[in-house]
């Protein structure tokens, strides 16, 4: 089915199965032009939630992952770490597959081997939303298809003709059409809304369950036997990964003893610089320790008996007072 969207000269196209959609998704299957229109194609980003499997406890980061799972297989084109409410990344790594055989293989196999690892894994099932009319706010169909004449305020839920008009005189009570409740009519928190929502998904994971369980062949011949293609043996193109990490790691270690042999080494000579400025200290110390007591036990002695002696020499006339150094010598001695 296509609808195209109001005032634009865009054409939203809509598929019943997988297979449409991949073949649609392939630009090879597509022409050159529609008649004489030329056309540009926008695909979506990330694929349909109907091209996802989830892989259960992946510890490496999702860019390793991609690049290791596309080494056998090329249709899967992107991988997403699942975050969980309280917006913290999980254990659980979506995968978009563009092909739907390959996506069906792996469905069937239950595991997923990425270098010798096994990886269990599941059909991705996105959050259900429910599709409200924009006219009427009823639940199920688009606008296009709504047979309701008047158009529906979704504040007050009154029918009116000119919805423009409506809203420049509306008096803003909330009034849902559908439970009569006080909120806006397209607020997700209708009672209806939730109670639609979860028949829904119950809807969806029970035909889940019941695809599953019917195509689970190893089930119904005893949960506990393995095959060799889901271990299967070393191989030595895998394992280059590892061995290249390892030898990474191996140069990174090195590089680091290298560094702490660097380390020890300038600090030993910083001991024993350290040392001999102690060992300088400690003489620098001996030697003023000896200079004071030399001082205090000879120098000073000395002096003062010069000082007592001198006086008395001159008292008798042994010794002249004036000399060439000092004027008078009993006035100097008194001076000191």
């Amino acid at each position: 089915d296509g609808y195209r969207l109001k005032q634009k000269q865009d054409l939203l196209l809509f598929v019943k199965n997988r297979g449409s959609f991949a073949a649609l998704f392939d630009e090879k299957t597509w022409p050159q032009t529609l008649g004489t229109l030329k056309f540009t194609r926008v695909l979506p980003k990330p694929l349909p939630p109907q091209f996802s499997i989830v892989l259960r406890n992946v510890p490496i980061n999702t860019e390793d992952l991609l690049r290791d799972i596309q080494v056998d297989y090329l249709d899967v084109v992107n991988a997403f770490r699942i975050i969980n409410k309280e917006k913290q990344p999980t254990t659980l790594v979506r995968l978009d597959i563009s092909n739907p055989t390959a996506m069906n293989d792996l469905l069937r196999n239950k595991f997923i081997n990425v270098n010798n690892v096994c990886y269990s894994l599941m059909e991705y099932v996105s959050p259900v939303k429910v599709l409200l009319c924009s006219k009427c706010f009823e639940i199920g169909y688009f606008r296009s298809s709504c047979t309701h004449e008047l158009d529906v305020c979704k504040t007050c839920g009154e029918e009116v003709a000119d919805i423009k008009q409506h809203l420049l005189q509306c008096n803003k009570r909330q009034n849902c059409v559908r439970c009569k409740g006080d909120h806006e009519s397209n607020d997700v928190r209708c009672p209806i809304i939730k109670s639609y929502r979860s028949a829904l998904t119950k809807s969806l994971l029970t035909t889940i369950t019941t695809t599953s369980n019917n195509n689970n062949d190893q089930n119904k011949q005893g949960y506990f036997q393995v095959t060799e293609s889901e271990f299967p043996l070393l191989v030595h193109r895998r394992s280059n990964y590892f061995n290249d990490r390892l030898s990474t790691l191996e140069n990174r270690m090195k590089q680091l003893d290298d560094n702490l042999n660097r380390i020890i080494d300038m600090n030993e000579r910083f001991e024993k610089v350290l040392n001999k400025q102690k060992q300088l200290m400690e003489i620098q110390q001996i030697d003023v320790t000896f200079q004071q007591e030399f001082v205090s036990e000879f120098i000073t002695p000395v002096c003062q008996l010069v000082l007592e002696i001198v006086p008395s020499l001159i008292e008798q006339n042994m010794v002249k007072d004036s000399s060439i150094l000092a004027p008078s010598l009993t006035a100097y001695c008194d001076k000191l």
